[in-house]
């Protein structure tokens, strides 16, 4: 790692606002990922910054891939970020970026197969959650042994987030709890 790339990383490890998402970075460098899927991108930044660190983390001959999924400009939420604002800030990083509108079900049941072995997942604490639930059914198809995924959360109370390392048992129950669900 170039002694640039060891500031930022540092800067985001270590200060980056929110802090909450300090963890995404260490990970990122810890797992030294390359390939990205981010559910639920929000306002991108986070997307940003965390291709940009992985720019740096991996070796120079090797390609960052990010995907995002979120429903853009059909979000129900006040900030609506369009498709191709997002992409435009997006592809400023050099990454090979690949942005799916749609909800999380619907864009996995189409796309997950070509997500093989992704290093980090991040799911944000407002995507629709029923989608959510049947999507798990295709995640574990595009992880790895030493991928990453997280979850954030948000403290009703507080309102303040954070994110939930998820284990292989994590997802597994997670998967057997939606199962149930569909043979109930």
């Amino acid at each position: 790692m170039s002694l640039v790339g060891f500031i930022k990383y540092v800067q985001l490890a270590y200060f980056a606002k929110p802090a909450a998402e300090r963890c995404l970075y260490r990970a990122a460098r810890r797992h030294r990922v390359a390939k990205i899927l981010e559910i639920g991108v929000g306002d991108v930044r986070r997307a940003a910054r965390l291709v940009q660190l992985a720019s740096h983390i991996v070796s120079d001959d090797a390609t960052i891939c990010y995907t995002g999924i979120d429903l853009f400009e059909a979000s129900p939420n006040q900030a609506k970020l369009p498709l191709k604002t997002a992409h435009q800030r997006l592809v400023r990083t050099g990454a090979k970026i690949k942005l799916i509108p749609g909800t999380p079900f619907d864009a996995l049941a189409q796309t997950a197969n070509s997500h093989l072995q992704t290093d980090m997942v991040i799911i944000a604490a407002d995507v629709d959650q029923q989608s959510l639930g049947r999507a798990w059914f295709y995640i574990p198809r595009m992880l790895h042994d030493n991928t990453v995924v997280f979850h954030e959360r948000t403290d009703a109370k507080t309102g303040e987030t954070s994110y939930q390392r998820l284990s292989p048992v994590d997802i597994k129950s997670l998967i057997e709890t939606v199962e149930q669900q569909r043979a109930a």
